[in-house]
């Protein structure tokens, strides 16, 4: 299976930045000491600092080089139990084999790998490959086999897939707050780390892209600075967070989520269809639009670059369009309102605002409402 055209596209402007570097040719049987020699001395201190490796910041790019290769099982203990149940079947698929080609793997960022030190990038013949160094292979397949390993690699998967559900419901929330969730769902029990979770997403969150962590905070990867819309995100609605299931927060980790919703759905069927848009040019839409909604942004922008790009034949064919428009923005949850949808918001202030109808005063001579027996001339009406 190969990658998506576009994924592979993002990859090239990639790999562009790291030409020089990687596509020196590379030994499918290189040794992991040897691999290290393909990192440049801050390269080798980042895997350093990941793998909280200290006492070794001020050595040279050599000496660091024989620290990490000799700490090489240290290596493999700070990264394998991190992994996610398809990461695992990447590394073991190379492990096994020695080497794959970038484009067989579907790895979406070789930058992530190669500051695992696990896979090393480079090229056979005309081919642009990975390559676990010979050396490690034997004890990735040996330490990733076995029914324990696996169960924690899913329950990683879980863990991940609420973090990005969590960042794309609510923008940004505090750490110890998504670990409640994790405990109340059922996910971690008293006896899992807090740290170890914390330390899963800090790995993870380079490689998938969907969520980043800033200290304390756990957001979305679209937020530029976390401490700043977290602190709008507590006065912009009076609202409490929506609550969602396990799985409908687990749904909301995905990256294309919003081509879920019915209202995208039927926007992106009028663009394909009657409007004859290219798919990608469609999704690449209807994600600005998404995204700008989520942020509580006012879509304009990307809507005037639409009106440029299709042609609208009539008022009924713009009123269709702005009506389809509007409807995927009332199912978009927004962030400023915690995670809720628009449309059940106003449905809420809808229902707050019908007040019932006060009781008619009573007429002259009806009873008094005060159970005297008198009409409401002779008792009530002129006290």
């Amino acid at each position: 299976m190969y990658l998506e055209e576009e994924l592979f596209q993002e990859f090239k402007k990639v790999f562009k930045k790291f030409e020089k570097q990687w596509s020196q040719p590379i030994d499918p049987d290189i040794q992991y000491r040897e691999a290290l020699n393909r990192f440049s001395k801050v390269e080798l201190d980042e895997v350093r600092k990941e793998i909280e490796l200290k006492n070794a910041s001020q050595l040279s790019k050599a000496k660091l080089g024989d620290v990490l290769a000799s700490e090489k099982i240290f290596v493999l203990d700070n990264w394998l139990p991190y992994l996610t149940t398809k990461q695992t079947k990447t590394l073991r698929k190379v492990a096994g084999q020695g080497r794959e080609t970038i484009e067989k793997l579907q790895v979406s960022d070789p930058i992530w790998w190669r500051m695992t030190t696990l896979m090393i990038p480079g090229t056979v013949g005309d081919e642009f490959v990975m390559v676990v160094p010979e050396d490690l292979r034997e004890e990735i397949l040996l330490s990733t086999t076995g029914s324990n390993f696996m169960e924690q690699a899913k329950k990683n998967d879980q863990i991940v897939k609420i973090a990005s559900g969590f960042a794309s419901t609510y923008g940004v929330v505090e750490f110890s707050t998504f670990y409640k969730g994790l405990m109340n769902y059922g996910i971690l029990n008293e006896s899992d780390d807090s740290y170890r979770t914390k330390n899963l997403l800090w790995k993870q969150q380079a490689y998938q892209m969907t969520y980043h962590m800033d200290g304390h905070l756990l957001g979305s990867s679209r937020i530029l600075d976390l401490y700043d819309f977290y602190a709008y995100t507590q006065t912009a609605s009076g609202k409490e967070p929506v609550e969602l299931s396990l799985a409908q927060l687990m749904s909301r980790g995905s990256t294309d989520y919003f081509h879920t919703i019915p209202a995208y759905k039927n926007l992106r069927r009028q663009l394909t269809g009657k409007y004859q848009l290219p798919l990608l040019q469609a999704d690449e839409f209807l994600n600005n639009i998404y995204s700008s909604l989520i942020q509580d942004d006012i879509p304009d922008f990307f809507i005037e670059q639409l009106t440029n790009t299709i042609t609208v034949k009539s008022i009924d064919d713009a009123n269709e369009l702005f009506d389809l428009l509007h409807e995927a923005t009332e199912h978009t949850p927004s962030w400023g309102l915690k995670g809720h949808l628009p449309k059940d918001v106003k449905k809420e202030q809808e229902k707050q605002s019908k007040v019932a109808p006060s009781q008619a005063p009573p007429r002259r001579n009806d009873l008094c409402p005060c159970g005297s027996g008198k009409k409401y001339k002779k008792c009530c009406q002129n006290k």
